[in-house]
């Protein structure tokens, strides 16, 4: 079974997400299986360049068929990475960071957030394609911000006991243009402003 456009954009910047976590990400995962047993799954780097190159919103698009084993192979693996103290400590930090606001921008939490922010917006606009992407959302840091958080959401759903079903229906089901509403609604307000107006 091959997996549709919308999964391979989804699933590209789950990982470009995941990159703004860790930028040593895409080595670690595809070297995880030497560090296990021989059950595990087998992720090679090419078969992650060709998910991530799937995604026509990328700026070097390539027409590969990817299987849904495949996917479903390297999302275990995410899982089990981000499961992981350090990285887990990092999601739940950017996730309660919304709250630090109204104690201080000064905190571990905050600065977390500016960095993990500030590295998606950069790799989202090196990777991908303005055309694609159009450019009032590829310029828009209060919608990539917005884009960020709501991976970041779903990194820390996928590493809950059920947190499958809810991880494969955000693949399968989500339109990152959709995310544009919510931005707009959340214009006037001052705290989400200051949150997500960060350079």
């Amino acid at each position: 079974m091959l997996v549709n456009q919308s999964m391979l954009q989804n699933f590209d910047i789950i990982i470009l997400t995941c990159e703004a976590l860790d930028l040593e990400i895409i080595h670690d995962i595809v070297s995880y299986k030497a560090k296990q047993d021989l059950s595990w799954p087998l992720i090679s780097s090419l078969d992650v360049f060709q998910i991530r190159h799937s995604n026509k919103l990328r700026s070097n698009y390539q027409n590969n068929e990817i299987s849904l084993r495949t996917i479903l192979n390297l999302a275990y693996i995410i899982k089990q990475y981000i499961s992981q103290d350090s990285i887990f400590y990092q999601i739940n930090s950017i996730l309660n960071s919304e709250n630090e606001l109204q104690i201080s921008t000064r905190t571990t939490q905050y600065s977390i957030l500016k960095s993990f922010l500030r590295r998606f917006r950069f790799l989202f606009r090196k990777y991908l394609d303005k055309r694609a992407v159009g450019s009032s959302y590829y310029y828009d840091d209060n919608f990539l911000n917005q884009l960020a958080l709501t991976n970041i959401y779903m990194l820390f759903v996928l590493t809950q006991s059920n947190g499958y079903d809810y991880f494969w229906s955000y693949l399968a089901n989500s339109s990152y243009s959709s995310l544009s509403i919510v931005c707009i609604a959340s214009e006037t307000d001052k705290d989400k402003n200051q949150l997500f107006g960060l350079a």
